[in-house]
């Protein structure tokens, strides 16, 4: 391995002296070479180290790197301090490199005793501290052989006029808790609190958990949080959870500021019980008799023409008319199976792909799932366990689907791919039913698209951007289309536009007056913009089809190879073309509205 060289770095306090508390050090190499504008430096190495003074040497490093340096204090009592420097160029060669490190927080001090006055040692804590409309979560942390524990605190916590500090030990099933309050406003640098006695918690739910023949279950999961009825604001509770005993037994300590909890319990190949306002350290919360019954199941396998489309089919268990109980995948090897069921509940299965409607997309919901196949009346035993229903070996999906293909080349008849944007090709399907579907695809290297679609439809579309709609033969299963370029329209600036200061770049869009519900369907949108930047004057932008286009405006910010942020300046309405279906590029003179273009500079002034 190639000698390298040395940083000898020096952690420097807010006097400029050494640090002598630990730290922690992240050394990154910063890539130069990466592209213009790509944002934060290209961070492609890290090493973490530690040292017990404000000076140490790092490890053998890389020669003739530029690397980026942050210092952090282990103990959180400052932020974190970075620098960007050039490395060591010559084999053994050292640098010094002096980093100050930010501003020094609050941190708390506190020795945690129990009632009788001795140290809660080595003990794991958690907490968070309460302000008038918020709490903090405290990070964990282990108190020493003196039951001595310190928790730095944000600059957040310095502003507030009013805190209280909590702490619970141990954090997932406390039985202990104190509580104090800080001195406000906070000061930075150490806070010590002295001692705190600490209270042992009583018991605040308690019972016995059994099965339907009430023997006990053990190893039953109780979980106990603050119930969203308990009317006490904004609070860290802590998490509360334990296990029964070989006897089913569960007691669990509620910290007195926790008045109603909810408990939820789980165990295996049971179905869930949740009991909610319980009152803690009351005799109603206390003794109880929990009975779990067993989870019923429903699972099954299906036949499909091809084995490998089993995994695009969904199934969605239903109980009644309304939502799915559960929405799944179909497993590669076509199984499925519906897990912690109610005994005695009688469920549907509805087999389908997924493929919104229009009426789906324009409420936003991308999952649309078409239903191919209904089978009803799949009863869960009372007890519990497997519904033993015939009907769900080997189902029959076979001729209800068709695994279609289709090559899409572009317009200069290279096979299309993906342009960075997520799924770059649309498809609407026509069902027999009349309804309007979509799907949206990815093609492959060779520009090749396959999806899983109903056998029998009326018409496919194919939808790419900046192209016309390509119209496919629904009832091939592999084809081959050549996009077309869609309508040109060119957008030139009025002689009256405002003047546009670097580094920004201005952008029209054109969004159609009335979108047809068949663009929606194949580009899988509510709606669509088509856009381009202005470059010497003019944009050219590429419409699906004609009509009725009001022009919008944003400002973006231009970076190098590429733009970053969009802010959108106020264009009034008279901004109105009509786009004809007819050969040759159409021109339009239209420009931003002044007032509009310095609301969108205030804006990115403000971010």
């Amino acid at each position: 391995m190639p000698a390298g060289g040395f940083f000898d770095l020096v952690a420097l306090d807010e006097l400029g002296e050494p640090f002598a508390g630990a730290v922690s050090i992240e050394l990154s190499i910063v890539d130069d070479t990466s592209r213009t504008g790509a944002g934060n430096s290209n961070l492609f190495e890290n090493r973490t180290m530690r040292a017990e003074n404000g000076r140490m040497r790092t490890a053998s490093l890389v020669l003739g790197k530029r690397w980026r340096i942050a210092i952090e204090p282990a103990d959180g009592s400052r932020s974190m301090g970075s620098t960007e420097v050039g490395g060591p160029q010559h084999p053994g060669e050292s640098i010094e490199v002096r980093i100050p490190l930010g501003a020094a927080r609050p941190v708390l001090d506190v020795r945690m005793l129990d009632a009788s006055g001795d140290p809660l040692a080595e003990r794991e804590w958690a907490g968070d501290v309460r302000m008038p409309n918020d709490s903090l979560r405290l990070d964990r942390s282990k108190s020493d052989a003196e039951g001595r524990v310190r928790w730095p605190l944000p600059p957040t916590t310095e502003r507030a006029n009013q805190l209280s500090l909590w702490a619970w030990s141990p954090s997932q099933s406390p039985s202990w808790i104190a509580s104090r309050e800080l001195p406000a406003p906070l000061a930075r640098g150490l806070i010590e609190l002295g001692d705190l006695r600490c209270a042992e918690i009583g018991v605040g739910v308690s019972g016995v958990v059994v099965d339907a023949a009430q023997a006990p279950i053990a190893e039953a999961y109780v979980s106990v949080q603050l119930s969203r009825t308990a009317g006490v604001g904004s609070l860290n509770a802590p998490h509360l959870s334990v296990r029964t005993d070989a006897n089913g037994a569960f007691a669990v300590r509620v910290p007195e500021f926790l008045p109603l909890v909810d408990l939820s319990l789980q165990a295996a190949t049971y179905t869930p019980v949740k009991l909610e306002a319980l009152p803690s350290g009351k005799p109603e919360s206390l003794g109880l008799r929990l009975v779990l019954h067993r989870a019923g199941l429903v699972r099954g396998t299906t036949k499909h023409d091809d084995p490998a489309m089993a995994s695009m089919w969904r199934v969605g268990l239903f109980e009644g008319t309304g939502a799915p109980h559960e929405l799944s995948f179909v497993g590669v090897d076509g199984s499925f199976a519906f897990g912690n069921l109610t005994g005695g509940k009688s469920y549907d299965l509805r087999f389908g792909i997924q493929a919104p409607t229009v009426a789906e997309l324009q409420k936003h919901d991308s999952w649309g799932f078409h239903v191919v196949q209904t089978l009803t009346g799949f009863l869960v035993p009372e007890a519990g366990g497997d519904c033993a229903d015939p009907r769900l070996k080997d189902i029959d999906l076979r001729g209800l689907l068709m695994q279609r293909r289709v090559r899409v080349l572009d317009v200069g008849g290279e096979p299309y791919r993906d342009r960075g944007r997520y799924q770059s090709v649309g498809i609407a399907q026509r069902s027999r039913d009349g309804e309007l579907r979509s799907f949206r695809l990815a093609p492959d290297e060779s520009g090749t698209c396959r999806w899983l679609g109903l056998a029998e439809v009326d018409s496919l579309t194919l939808a790419v951007e900046g192209c016309a709609l390509e119209t496919l033969e629904p009832g091939l299963a592999e084809q081959t289309v050549q996009l077309r370029r869609g309508l040109p329209i060119v957008i030139e600036l009025a002689p009256d536009a405002p003047e546009i200061p670097a580094p920004f770049e201005l952008w029209p869009q054109l969004r159609r007056e009335e979108i047809p519900p068949l663009w929606i369907a194949a580009f899988a949108q509510t709606y669509l913009d088509f856009e381009g930047p202005m470059r010497n004057g003019r944009a050219e932008v590429f419409l699906p089809g004609p009509g009725i286009y009001r022009v919008h405006w944003t400002l973006q910010r231009d970076v190098g190879g590429g733009s970053l942020g969009g802010t959108g300046a106020n264009v009034p309405r008279r901004d109105v073309i009509e786009v004809l279906d007819q050969p040759g590029v159409q021109t339009f003179r239209k420009a931003p509205h002044p007032d509009g273009v310095k609301a969108a500079l205030r804006a990115f002034d403000r971010h």
